[in-house]
């Protein structure tokens, strides 16, 4: 199968995740940041927040909701999923696929090869990394029509996982796959699946699109001292506030990490992972934009951000031998020079970069660390503008 392999090692990875529900709330994905334009002037939002905001020389209040559901269009249906879900369009295998932490809906066009194999053995193709499961039948509803389908369940460590799988025909021989794959740690199943999938089935409608069909744009609610506009992102509307027409347009492309004593601004499209280093007890955000990754720690004493940079050195040499440079390096973040080490590595023809800053805020202790990892050690230039961005979006205070 084309789509389902990292479908399924994804889900693999995922299995033992806890749960939403148990996060701690410091280590939850960021919000997204959108910058609402007013007339070619920006101002940064989070959904609920309420700013003045100058209009044509006059302030008016504004408050920026996000809408509860983002719409996802094919070319020939559309249904809705909870905004804070992750989505995704391959442009090379042509599949929609919403993330969530133990489950996805993926969709793609079937070939006659996948119609003529059925469902069954697609089914069982792509849960081979999970072992064996036993197959039933299953069935949705679906833009007012019953879909039969199959579906196939097993069980893994401590938990169970279930994928279920539909032929869907619009018209003629057009076909689409649609798979719902869903893991149940300790048996229970995440509340974010449940509501993906009745979403899913409240709002299916077929019909062609009547937009992008390769993004799932979000849509906000924006008040402008009373004025209420329906917005969709990336798309300018023209509004009566006061006396003025106001031009508008919303944009999103960057996350908001808020810590104790800072807050720091990095790409949306940057994986995020925070934890509890259990070593040294210290507090970690990883941003991950694969040949470039962001790293902020929180050290238990601001005594110890200065070893914590050097043991992060240590842990990279550990696994990529001795650095072949190591030298002193400067840049600026929160208002001020910040002195840091360089070291390179080389292994398996690839050259990796980790520069350490180690600074404090008040009695808190930091590192800000950022790792590079190249082939010939060229990085793409649109990183260097990432690590400027983030850079100059540190500040320090709340």
């Amino acid at each position: 199968m084309r789509f389902l392999v990292g479908l399924v090692v994804c889900l693999c990875a995922t299995a033992s995740y806890s749960g939403t529900s148990e996060t701690p709330d410091r280590f939850k994905v960021p919000p997204i940041e959108f910058a609402v334009g007013l007339n070619g002037q920006e101002t940064g939002f989070v959904s609920g927040e309420t700013r003045q905001v100058a209009v044509n020389g006059q302030t008016v209040t504004a408050t920026l909701e996000i809408k509860p559901t983002r719409l996802l269009q094919t070319p020939d249906f559309s249904f809705r999923f909870p905004q804070h879900l992750e989505f995704d369009y391959d442009r090379e295998d042509g599949t929609w696929t919403v993330e969530m932490a133990t489950g996805q809906i993926a969709l793609a066009l079937a070939d006659k090869e996948e119609m003529s194999e059925g469902l069954d053995a697609l089914l069982q193709q792509s849960a081979a990394e999970l072992g064996k499961g036993s197959l039933g039948p299953s069935e949705i509803r679906l833009g007012g029509r019953k879909h039969p389908g199959r579906i196939i369940r097993g069980k893994k460590d401590e938990g169970a996982w279930e994928m279920e799988a539909y032929f869907l025909t619009v018209a003629g021989d057009v076909h689409y796959f649609v798979l719902m794959t869903r893991f149940l740690p300790k048996g229970v199943t995440d509340p974010d699946v449940i509501a993906a999938r009745q979403t899913m089935i409240d709002t299916f409608a077929f019909g062609p699109a009547k937009g992008n069909t390769k993004s799932a744009p979000f849509e906000f609610g924006l008040t402008l001292d009373g004025v209420s506009l329906d917005l969709v992102e990336l798309q300018e509307r023209t509004a009566t506030v006061g006396q003025a027409l106001v031009k508008v347009r919303v944009t999103g492309d960057v996350r908001v990490l808020r810590t104790p004593e800072l807050t720091l601004r990095y790409p949306d499209f940057y994986e995020f992972e925070g934890y509890v280093n259990a070593a040294d007890g210290s507090d970690n955000w990883q941003m991950n934009g694969g040949y470039q990754s962001v790293l902020l720690v929180r050290t238990r004493s601001k005594a110890d951000a200065p070893r914590t940079a050097k043991g992060l050195i240590d842990e990279l040499a550990a696994t990529l031998g001795r650095p072949t440079a190591t030298r002193p390096v400067e840049t600026t973040f929160g208002g001020e020079k910040r002195k840091g080490t360089r070291a390179e590595f080389k292994k398996d023809g690839l050259t990796v970069a980790s520069e350490m800053f180690p600074f404090t805020v008040g009695d808190a202790g930091y590192v800000l660390a950022f790792h590079e990892k190249t082939e010939g050690g060229k990085l793409p230039p649109i990183y260097a503008l990432f690590r400027k961005s983030v850079e100059k979006s540190l500040t320090l205070g709340k």
